[in-house]
């Protein structure tokens, strides 16, 4: 659903419900949550929710917009116009990336899809849509960006994207959602900026 032309009245129950929603789905699934739940745990009444939210799934695409567009969508948008030094601009997309990635929130929501998506594949749907489609689509535009300003050769940039963003899910999956001792273990710097260094050189 869009949120343009939203009143401050409106916005400010979309966020109730958002809210209220993120933390039952982290709590208790997608399946478990009901709207009664979530209206409940908003302080809203049921009808308050289906005039914003026609349906759970609604809901939970919000959800998951809020959480890239919030946290990380406007940085990347951001880096589209940076100096032209693809490595530079690289690094500080995968920085805010795996800040955003390696959250507690992020990978409770994660497991969430990961264990339902069987049996409700609309939610994995949701997801793959909403966040992994939404960065591969920014990264493939930054990349040809730096194609039309002679900075790298044509190459497929598709690929290319799925390639980034690839290796920054590996730490999400093995050092964040597979850590059961401690919290994320989020990569060094120094490990960040030799992948960056490998793909530009890959992509060069």
């Amino acid at each position: 659903m869009t949120e343009t032309a939203l009143t401050p009245r409106a916005e400010a129950k979309r966020l109730q419900l958002r809210t209220a929603a993120q933390r039952l789905f982290q709590d208790r699934g997608f399946s478990g949550t009901s709207t009664d739940a979530i209206a409940s745990a908003a302080g809203v009444s049921k009808e308050t929710l289906y005039r914003h939210y026609r349906t759970k799934e609604d809901l939970l695409s919000d959800v998951l917009q809020h959480f890239f567009a919030d946290a990380i969508l406007p940085t990347l948008i951001d880096r589209l116009s940076l100096q032209d030094d693809l490595h530079v601009t690289l690094s500080g997309l995968a920085r805010s990336a795996l800040g955003y990635m390696m959250t507690p929130d992020y990978l409770a929501l994660l497991r969430v899809i990961l264990t339902e998506a069987p049996h409700q594949p609309g939610v994995a749907v949701l997801f793959q849509t909403t966040v992994p489609m939404q960065a591969i689509s920014i990264i493939k535009g930054i990349l040809g960006a730096a194609h039309g300003r002679g900075l790298i050769p044509a190459v497929d940039f598709d690929a290319a994207a799925r390639l980034f963003v690839g290796w920054m899910l590996s730490f999400a999956i093995l050092d964040g959602l597979f850590v059961v001792d401690g919290p994320p273990r989020i990569p060094s710097e120094a490990q960040q900026e030799a992948i960056v260094s490998l793909f530009v050189k890959a992509v060069s």
